[in-house]
């Protein structure tokens, strides 16, 4: 059933309108922090990690009429950047790095297609920009790419640094460095303002249920998922790095949601793989 995002799908689930739910590690941390999209929501029954199935990878974008004025996202402290829409988990990924970074700034709302002529006119120094599995970009991104000359803002090795150390008490993302050549992603020349490949911090998308789906169940899901991970990845190329490292998938998105329960049935998988661990909490 088709949902308005994951916020929507786990607050459905929630209520018991659905018997599972489509969930980001940025939505699992506020619900059960009870914070952000989640401030005063109540929930019935309460999902739990089930399925990693695919990363976004978060990263800040520029004209290229301002390389050399930006060399780090601590430059666009105090100026007008997007960030995204209010209640995308892209944009609660974004700021909760920025946040962790103390940059404070000026949000400006915008429809994703106004982004370039913002980019172009000033109106925004910087905008939010994100590749889904390392290769996949955004419509809206590539149209702003064939509209305005971009250069991806990539955080500076201090900054990286703050991000992995703060990135496990978030709870929402962690960090990538030097992921991907621009070359790999657009279709123009898009430029960086350091380095060779882009950096960012990421975050993972999955599907989830609750422990009244019984532990053998949601294991025998998994190991069907992985045989057939590679069949996945050739029918969306979102899964290709599911099928590359299915395990591997499952621990990162642990990694960055560590203190929410995780399902029986996943918790064994991974102790079956050897890569369980001690202080992560299996839901009961």
């Amino acid at each position: 059933m088709p949902t308005a995002g994951a916020v929507a799908s786990i607050k459905s689930y929630a209520n018991g309108d659905l018997e599972g739910c489509y969930a980001s590690t940025p939505s699992f941390t506020e619900l059960y922090t009870g914070t952000g999209r989640f401030a005063g929501f109540t929930a019935k029954r309460m999902p739990v990690q089930t399925f990693w199935a695919y990363p976004l990878e978060i990263t800040i974008a520029i004209h290229q009429k301002n390389l050399g004025k930006f060399k780090c996202w601590s430059d666009l402290k105090g100026l007008k950047i997007f960030t995204g829409p209010s209640g995308w988990d892209v944009g609660v990924a974004l700021r909760a790095a920025l946040d962790a970074l103390n940059i404070t700034y000026e949000q400006v709302e915008l429809d994703w297609k106004m982004v370039a002529d913002a980019l172009s006119r000033d109106t925004i120094v910087a905008t939010i920009m994100y590749t889904t599995a390392v290769y996949g970009l955004p419509d809206w991104a590539r149209e702003a790419e064939l509209s305005v000359p971009l250069a991806i803002l990539n955080p500076c090795p201090g900054e990286l640094e703050v991000l992995k150390a703060k990135a496990p008490q978030l709870g929402i993302f962690d960090v990538v460095e030097n992921y991907v050549s621009p070359k790999e992603v657009f279709s123009t020349d898009v430029k960086l303002t350091s380095g060779d490949k882009i950096s960012a911090v990421r975050f993972y998308y999955g599907f989830h249920v609750g422990t009244e789906i019984p532990e053998d169940v949601v294991y025998r899901m998994l190991k069907v998922l992985e045989e057939h991970a590679r069949e996945l990845a050739e029918l969306n190329p979102m899964f290709r790095l599911l099928a590359d490292d299915f395990v591997g998938m499952q621990v990162r998105g642990i990694e960055s949601n560590p203190t929410v329960p995780v399902h029986p049935g996943l918790a064994k998988f991974l102790k079956e793989k050897g890569v369980w661990r001690s202080e992560w909490k299996v839901a009961s």
